[in-house]
């Protein structure tokens, strides 16, 4: 059996480790250090803490942390969250060996091609070598390059004057702007990361510890966020402070969430507010609710009226070119972006609306849907920011602290075109629809060009809604309307007191029937599904021997209907009990 040999026991004819194994060796502790300081600079991103020792003022936490990119300074680029950009190199070990070929003269190489680049801005950006193990020399120049940033100077030491004097050489083929500008942003950071819970290590640890994820696993989190940095540098790839909160999670972490604790524990507070909202908005746009005219049934789902779909009015469009007139809205509304819905009235646009906003809604990696009734808006117009006005009619059901944190995430998204605003019932503003036009095309100015806006309308404001530019679907009639006249009917029939003897599925059926003989009588009635909706609440009625055979015979009896119901809830003091119902009688 050939045996496998160990690192040690690589060794060459003298008895000492083999170059290679060295070398490997080296690469190995290399790519650890590298990983370490990634991590550090990760945790105080978490904590929402500026990194220490490079100059940085006001606005400066790390938000992206990438590794390997394509950067003249590529080990690790921070992106802050002042915008300004901070460039790593990390050699775990370094002297200030200005030969050709040594590490030192690569990193000074890799400075001088960032200098010359467009890329960097010279007077903010950071250019960062970072090392464990300094050679004296390289001490001298760290401190050096920061005498020569103070604003009173003192007389630098022979040795931090030699030191300072070999970079200059070694940069004398930049130009005078561009070694003063090196002389700006260079830094050297020395960090002890080598022994966890010590020195600096110990720093980042205490920094996770509490703060960003529960007390007790500060050195877990240290210690996956090296071992993420590291699988992540293989591929060359990076993550915001959002995704290294996730990294930390999915391997079984206590998030802390604390909106005053740090950057990550109010994160995390905002991802639950978020889970918070989406059940909420899931909960009210699943389901249909018939309480409002007059039958205090239970909500029923919004998903026996499905599919729903639409058509679009442009022949040009791709669907039309392709023969394929119907689309399913969800589909239609994410191909384009900004959507014009139309419909007749009762032709169930805000039913759609709510259907189309709870498939956004239940897929966290979509947009985050907003849902706005645009009538509720209009008191507002003149003095209220539209997205403002949008965000607080949207979450206004939350808890306050729960408001306030989605406040926060809704603006960030609204900058990164990761929203869909649901804007339902132009036609309701009636003579302000003019303004509220204005209004939704300042909310437009307001956001990312990505951000998904729908908004729907009867053909009463078409006009005005064209104005908007965007691309039209006209609501189409519900292809099988039997699954949601059979719940309904069901839903009525056990409402009431019903005799054994009597066939429960026998007074449905017959119902059902009615309703589809109407619906098939009367195409209208099924181009306006609420009137199909009144007419099976009204199949429901004790007494009824059939039901209406006209739209004005329907409409008479619904407004009677209505009526009659809301103004028994008012007799017993807003207090709705079901009138008692035979079902044998009917």
């Amino acid at each position: 059996m050939k045996m496998s040999k160990s690192p040690d026991s690589v060794r060459n004819r003298d008895g000492l480790p083999s170059r290679s194994a060295i070398g490997g060796a080296s690469n190995e502790a290399g790519a650890g250090f590298r990983g370490a300081v990634a991590a550090w600079i990760i945790s105080h991103g978490l904590r929402g803490r500026s990194l220490p020792g490079l100059g940085l003022v006001g606005d400066a936490v790390p938000v992206v942390v990438a590794l390997e990119t394509d950067d003249p300074v590529d080990d690790i680029a921070v992106t802050l969250s002042s915008g300004f950009r901070v460039l790593f190199q990390a050699k775990r070990s370094l002297t200030l060996d200005t030969r050709r070929g040594s590490d030192f003269v690569s990193v000074v190489n890799q400075w001088k091609e960032a200098l010359r680049s467009s890329a960097l801005n010279l007077d903010a950006d950071r250019l960062v070598l970072v090392t464990q193990i300094a050679s004296q020399s390289l001490r001298d120049l760290r401190d050096a390059l920061k005498l020569s940033r103070a604003e009173v100077t003192g007389a630098y030491r022979r040795q931090e004057r030699e030191s300072l004097n070999k970079l200059l050489a070694s940069v004398a083929d930049l130009t005078e702007d561009q070694r003063q500008a090196l002389l700006r942003c260079a830094y050297v950071l020395i960090l002890d990361l080598e022994e966890d819970g010590k020195a600096d290590a110990g720093t980042a640890e205490a920094l996770l510890d509490g703060m960003v994820v529960a007390p007790g696993e500060g050195r877990r989190a240290w210690r996956e966020l090296k071992s993420c940095v590291t699988e992540l540098a293989q591929r060359r790839e990076g993550r915001s402070i959002q995704g290294w909160m996730e990294a930390l999670r999915r391997e079984g972490l206590h998030l802390v969430a604390d909106v005053e604790k740090s950057t990550a524990a109010r994160r995390e507070a905002m991802r639950l507010a978020e889970v918070a909202y989406r059940q909420h908005l899931s909960a009210q746009v699943s389901s249909i609710d018939l309480r409002g005219v007059g039958f205090m049934l239970r909500p029923l789902p919004a998903s026996l009226l499905a599919p729903i779909l639409v058509a679009p009015t442009d022949n040009h469009e791709e669907d039309a070119r392709d023969g394929q007139r119907s689309l399913r809205i969800e589909g239609a509304v994410r191909r384009r972006g900004r959507v014009l819905l139309l419909g007749l009235p009762g032709s169930g646009k805000s039913t759609a609306l709510r259907a189309v906003a709870g498939y956004w809604v239940d897929r966290p990696d979509w947009p985050l849907p907003l849902v706005v009734n645009l009538k509720d808006l209009v008191s507002g117009l003149a003095h209220q920011s539209p997205l403002v006005g949008i965000m607080e009619l949207a979450t206004r059901d939350l808890a306050s602290e729960d408001q306030e944190l989605m406040a926060q995430g809704i603006r960030e998204r609204s900058q990164e075109g990761a929203l869909a605003i649901f804007l339902d019932g132009l036609d309701e503003t009636r003579e302000r629809r003019v303004e509220m036009v204005q209004y939704i095309e300042r909310l437009l100015r307001q956001v990312h060009p990505d951000v998904e806006v729908v908004v729907s309308t009867r053909d009463a404001a078409y006009a005005e809604a064209t104005s908007l530019g965007f691309k039209e679907l006209r609501l189409l009639p519900p292809q099988n309307m039997t699954p949601f006249i059979q719940q309904v009917l069901q839903e009525l029939a056990a409402a009431g007191p019903v005799l054994e003897a009597y066939d429960r599925d026998q007074w449905v059926a017959t119902r059902v029937s009615w309703v589809e003989q109407m619906l098939r009588g009367d195409p209208s009635l099924r181009e306006a599904p609420l009137l199909a909706i009144l007419l099976t609440l009204l199949a429901g009625e004790r007494n009824l021997p059939s039901v209406p055979r006209n739209r004005a015979n329907i409409l008479s009896r619904v407004i009677e209907h209505i009526a009659r119901r809301w103004e028994l809830i008012a007799r017993r003091g807003g207090q709705y009990r079901e009138l008692p119902v035979s079902l044998r009688d009917m």
